[in-house]
């Protein structure tokens, strides 16, 4: 257990062993600044925690808030220590009703339990729950008729943060990232099939740039390989090596449309990078400034990845 003191408030946040991820250590770092702050490292399950977050809820006098990651999670603290303080953050909306969530019988699963937590923790518990983007706080309220207390976009870590945008490049090889899960869901292929419409005498300059796995990952390759398009595959690194990735590329290109905030988008924004992103999902609201193109539509993908190509002044 790590212990960061701060002498700004009476309250103390306990973040559980799968809250602290890369995209709330800002938040961590954050609040910090403001409440004590215990962080939990070892990933022992929940119920192991129960004499613990007993003990610690009896000395800090019911002033311990617990930050949990999901509602999966908040309804298994609340399952062993039912008067604990609980501030439940969830990440989109559970969707069980897109077919390619559907035909992937884990993911489907995965996605049943976490509905049926939500809304015991919302109908039964009455819990607040925060969201990260307006976009899925309309879907958990269109879907479910959950009302979120509140919307708290991510921030961005300083390693990312450049202080001036990326220059237009004049060279031959434009190198465009993509951070994606390579899975249906995220649409990656939209991006290949973007490439296999921009004509040849600009397709020849192009490099694709994929940090990502999954079960697209075979036949993503075979396509970029009929293509003849030079192309890189960036294994499971570090995180903290993701900074210095986006700064090799020229253009971000992000592709899926049902996540509920999608953080490559404002990592490539804080590296300086030219990014392109759907027209649909919380992508145009975490980025409004970003070039959009239309919904599931390869064709206007491929303008305007040549928009940014030829037009330096759109690129700046």
């Amino acid at each position: 257990m790590k212990y960061l003191d701060s002498s700004r408030s009476p309250y103390t946040v306990l973040f559980l062993p799968h809250s602290v991820e890369h995209y709330n250590i800002g938040m961590l770092e954050a609040l910090q600044k403001w409440v004590k702050v215990l962080t939990w490292r070892p990933k022992i399950l929940i119920r192991g925690l129960r004499g613990i977050l007993k003990e610690l809820i009896k000395l800090l006098n019911d002033q311990l808030i617990i930050h949990a990651n999901t509602a999966f999670e908040a309804r298994e603290i609340l399952k062993y220590v039912n008067n604990a303080k609980v501030v439940v953050v969830e990440h989109g909306y559970p969707d069980i009703e897109d077919e390619r969530i559907r035909n992937e019988k884990e993911l489907y699963i995965a996605s049943l339990k976490e509905l049926d937590a939500l809304l015991e923790i919302y109908y039964e518990y009455g819990l607040p729950l925060i969201t990260i983007s307006e976009f899925s706080a309309r879907e958990l309220h269109k879907r479910y008729g959950v009302k979120v207390y509140k919307v708290i976009h991510h921030g961005v870590l300083a390693a990312f943060r450049t202080e001036r945008p990326r220059e237009y490049p004049r060279r031959d090889v434009i190198k465009i990232l993509s951070v994606v899960h390579l899975h249906p869901i995220d649409s990656p292929e939209l991006l290949i099939e973007a490439t296999g419409k921009i004509p040849s005498s600009y397709r020849e300059k192009l490099f694709i740039l994929l940090r990502g796995d999954g079960p697209l990952k075979h036949d993503i390759v075979r396509k970029l390989k009929d293509l003849g398009v030079s192309f890189k595959l960036i294994p499971r690194l570090p995180f903290s090596y993701m900074p210095y990735i986006y700064k090799t590329a020229d253009i971000y290109v992000h592709t899926s449309h049902i996540e509920g905030f999608g953080f490559p988008i404002v990592e490539a924004m804080a590296s300086g990078l030219p990014t392109i992103i759907p027209s649909y999902g919380a992508a145009p609201e975490i980025c409004g400034k970003c070039i959009h193109f239309k919904a599931y539509d390869s064709f206007d993908l491929a303008d305007k990845i040549l928009l940014l190509i030829n037009d330096s002044e759109t690129y700046n």
